[in-house]
């Protein structure tokens, strides 16, 4: 019923303009429009999320929103530079070190914002591999695993001109080369449900491997 709709993350906030310096002056982010008692924010690929008037109090316990990064090292010390603080945990299940950790195929980092939401950057170490794999299995006539939007996200990043001819395509490798790393103001909140479609590619994504 709601596949199809667009879902956003909303964070609440005691203090909705402390939030929005916060979120200026920190994460280096504006609003796209304001209404009472809401800020809503675009990011990467057209996403938004929004910050929102509320007088109950963020636990900080889970994480709310993520950006997607390509570099969280190069994020990290970026926004430490503006003056985020970020977390450190030492538990069984989850180690930092220099403020990030190794969580499955990739890294993590986690701050809060000023009202007590836990947000996070994440990069998946294997992205880069797995678009490799796939344009070669691509040229080597396999089938292609992703939707044809997200395979023409693929190509764009890998610098590959698609040609198909109706549901069967080869690629060609282009002249553009790939694009440098994006800055956090074009990162991308998802929410969980994004997060366990990526794993579900990554899934897809060794299934393909084996076949080449």
């Amino acid at each position: 019923m709601l596949a199809n709709d667009p879902i956003y993350p909303t964070l609440p906030a005691v203090d909705l303009e402390r939030a929005k310096r916060f979120y200026a002056e920190k994460l280096g982010l504006t609003p796209e429009s304001e209404l009472e008692g809401g800020l809503f924010y675009r990011c990467g690929r057209d996403s938004r999320f929004s910050v929102f008037t509320s007088q109950g109090e963020a636990s900080g316990t889970h994480t709310q929103a993520m950006w997607l990064v390509e570099d969280v090292e190069s994020a990290v010390a970026a926004l430490k530079a503006r003056g985020v603080v970020f977390e450190e945990y030492d538990v069984p299940s989850l180690k930092t070190v220099n403020s990030i950790a190794t969580v499955g195929p990739g890294k993590g980092a986690w701050f809060q914002d000023s009202e007590g939401n836990l947000l996070s950057l994440v990069q998946f170490d294997e992205a880069r591999e797995q678009e490799d794999t796939l344009v070669k299995c691509r040229r080597n006539g396999f089938s292609n695993p992703l939707g044809e939007g997200e395979w023409s996200d693929v190509m764009s990043r890998q610098g590959v001109t698609p040609v198909c001819d109706g549901p069967v395509c080869s690629a060609r490798q282009g002249e553009a080369s790939s694009p440098s790393p994006r800055p956090l103001q074009g990162a991308q909140p998802v929410s969980s449900s994004e997060y366990m479609r990526r794993v579900d590619y990554q899934q897809q994504y060794e299934e393909e491997r084996t076949r080449c």
